[in-house]
């Protein structure tokens, strides 16, 4: 049974009292499934290697020739190839995380991907990885850095709702104002759930399309969020910002946005891929859940990409002011 992509299959022969083993070949009975490399070994102990390529089974053949002569004797080995397990990838994006990185990237492939600069990001973990140098990207960024927060300020939800003037956030009843938002004068539609009262949470049943330049900021204070319709937009000329004190829960495939939880964001069970292009932080941690079963050889169950032109659109008063003092003449 293999359980990973490559195994090893060793043909051992012994007690042959008329001759010598020149040669023993190697087969599959379907390549489709195991592939082996090489397909004959003339040294003892006379062994190949079967690769797994997609979940299923095969039978392994090996056939030992004697003094260059037809086929001797052979044995066959039952080989199960189970389905791969998920793993996650980022694009264009760095990682940082205090704790563990793991991703269990298939061979040939790359954790990180390269965006429209032409670069992958650097992963940096705190704690331990399963990456390494050959599978993190193709430059091989990979740093096992500690992470502090810049000055020392942790941004939760707490750093991010102190800045918010008073009378700024306007309460919302339901995710379906949100698409028709009517802004501000500062151009953002301000919206704040509270529910610290009831624990019910904020729920995004329906997809959400902002045009015409629509950004939208939402605090959802004492609840979780649920995500279960799209939120998209063009790149650039609008945003979403959510900033939860709370978990994030995902069942939508594709979003956009900013997405901020002191607790945990949860990707959700599902053998749909997730595709979520902006940003992510979770202060307590991410609970992948997407399993793509058979196409795990080849397509990360979650894939997180940086949006380096929404960048720019996040929210002034949500940004890190800086004081700089310096004497000049009177």
């Amino acid at each position: 049974m293999v359980h990973g992509d490559t195994g090893s299959f060793t043909a051992s022969v012994s007690n042959i009292a008329y001759g010598i083993v020149s040669n023993v070949s190697f087969s599959s009975s379907n390549t489709g499934i195991v592939s082996i490399s090489p397909a004959s070994d003339s040294s003892s102990p006379y062994i190949t290697s079967a690769t797994a390529v997609f979940p299923g089974t095969a039978i392994l053949t090996a056939s030992a020739t004697m003094n260059g002569e037809a086929v001797r004797c052979s044995n066959i080995l039952n080989i199960t190839v189970n389905p791969r397990g998920p793993w996650w990838q980022v694009v264009d994006a760095d990682v940082q995380t205090k704790e563990s990185l793991n991703s269990d990237v298939p061979p040939t492939l790359y954790f990180g991907l390269p965006g429209l600069g032409g670069f992958p990001g650097v992963a940096k973990y705190g704690g331990s990885t399963s990456l390494s140098s050959g599978n993190v990207s193709a430059m091989h960024w990979l740093a096992n850095s500690s992470y502090s927060p810049p000055n020392n300020k942790v941004q939760d939800y707490a750093y991010f709702r102190r800045l918010i003037p008073e009378g700024v956030l306007q309460p919302i009843p339901s995710s379906s104002v949100i698409g028709s938002c009517s802004p501000s004068s500062d151009g953002y539609c301000w919206y704040e759930y509270d529910g610290s009262t009831t624990g019910l949470p904020f729920r995004i049943t329906s997809d959400i399309s902002l045009t015409d330049g629509k950004k939208v900021v939402l605090f959802v204070k004492g609840a979780d969020l649920n995500i279960e319709g799209k939120i998209t937009y063009t790149s650039g000329k609008s945003i979403f910002v959510a900033l939860v004190d709370k978990n994030i829960n995902i069942s939508s495939d594709d979003l956009m946005g900013f997405f901020l939880a002191d607790e945990n964001i949860s990707t959700g069970i599902s053998a749909n891929p997730l595709h979520l292009k902006g940003s992510v932080a979770a202060l307590g941690g991410f609970n992948l859940q997407r399993n793509l079963v058979s196409l795990n050889l080849t397509k990360a169950s979650e894939v997180f990409e940086y949006d380096p032109a929404s960048a720019f659109l996040f929210p002034p008063k949500l940004s890190m002011e800086k004081t700089r003092w310096k004497e000049v003449a009177p």
